[in-house]
């Protein structure tokens, strides 16, 4: 039966890498909109505790232990969830880890986990759910990074993994044009947002120059919802997701250099510096909004390039230390 959703109110949403960041975000935003939530993570303790959150509040949602990474397992969370709520309209593959190291010295094992999670986890959770997604007319929304256009130094396996999903995604969106028109699929693009991916960096390294400009997962979450209503190819978040882009094409051997000393300095902190033991993820000012993903949600090129434009000369203006821009 065809179903198009204009409003969240009584979605069903399907979030992997639902316990902590973005995926947490999105979950409180969207029952807070009247969607009904199925979620899954790895940890069943912190499933539990937000489960008995989400019945306290009221909330219409349920959830499965389940790693990404095993095809079997998001399988019957899927077959569980179309159990519990009967249709998918928006499956969300969020779930993602990282990793610190060079490409030389990262174990071989770390370097397949990363990719069993943040990409086959993709490919999994997106071939579980395209049955629903089919008979439903629904959204698929992939979270990639800005790593997806940008290798970064230290995190080479993490942003290949990246690359990955922007391809994959972009690839099955041309498949389903073709053949269910109907189905959107949207990937997301942030910049550095302020996840305990940022506090797992500051512990391993003892400090990292700190982004200019740090998103909240919420901006993450307003982006994620807004595709769940309103099909998107594309939506990015922060600055850094249109310079770093920018840069890579145009000027790609000042990025090449650029990022190598950005490399150094952070070699040099790691082997000088005590880690940090922060409780907050990120010391400094965290943007609560994204100028440039209020004009992705904006159907006018123009706006969007002119808007960009102006962000990339008042990010050129500004003086500090070099970004830091992992997600």
């Amino acid at each position: 039966m065809s179903v198009h959703h204009q409003s969240l109110v009584g979605q069903v949403l399907f979030i992997t890498g639902a316990t902590s960041g973005i995926g947490l975000a999105t979950l409180y935003q969207a029952v807070e909109q009247g969607a009904k939530v199925f979620y899954i993570a790895r940890d069943e303790e912190k499933l539990q505790t937000l489960q008995e959150k989400m019945r306290r509040m009221g909330y219409e949602t349920a959830y499965a232990v389940c790693d990404v990474a095993e095809k079997d397992q998001i399988e019957r969370a899927v077959e569980l969830c179309l159990k519990t709520f009967g249709r998918i309209d928006t499956f969300i593959n969020n779930a993602g880890i990282t990793s610190y190291e060079t490409i030389e010295e990262i174990p071989l094992e770390e370097a397949k986990r990363v990719f069993d999670t943040n990409f086959w986890g993709v490919v999994n959770g997106s071939r579980a759910a395209l049955p629903a997604l089919k008979e439903s007319q629904g959204r698929l929304i992939n979270i990639g990074s800005v790593l997806s256009e940008v290798a970064l130094p230290l995190q080479g396996i993490y942003s290949a993994s990246k690359f990955a999903v922007r391809g994959f995604t972009n690839a099955l969106r041309r498949e389903l044009l073709a053949t269910e028109p109907n189905v959107s699929v949207t990937l997301i693009i942030p910049s550095a947002i302020n996840t305990s991916r940022r506090h797992e960096a500051y512990e391993k390294f003892g400090a990292i120059p700190p982004s200019h400009f740090v998103y909240s997962a919420d901006v993450v979450a307003r982006a994620i919802l807004k595709a769940s209503t309103t099909p998107m190819r594309e939506v990015r978040i922060g600055i850094a997701a249109y310079i770093f882009p920018w840069m890579e094409r145009f000027l790609p051997k000042v990025q090449d250099r650029l990022l190598a000393n950005h490399f150094m300095e952070n070699r040099q902190r790691r082997s000088l510096l005590e880690p940090l033991r922060r409780k907050e993820l990120f010391p400094g000012h965290v943007m609560k909004s994204s100028i440039v993903a209020e004009l992705s949600y904006r159907k006018s090129f123009l706006a969007s390039g002119v808007g960009a434009g102006a962000l990339f000369w008042l990010f050129l203006r500004k003086k500090g230390p070099s970004s830091h821009i992992t997600t």
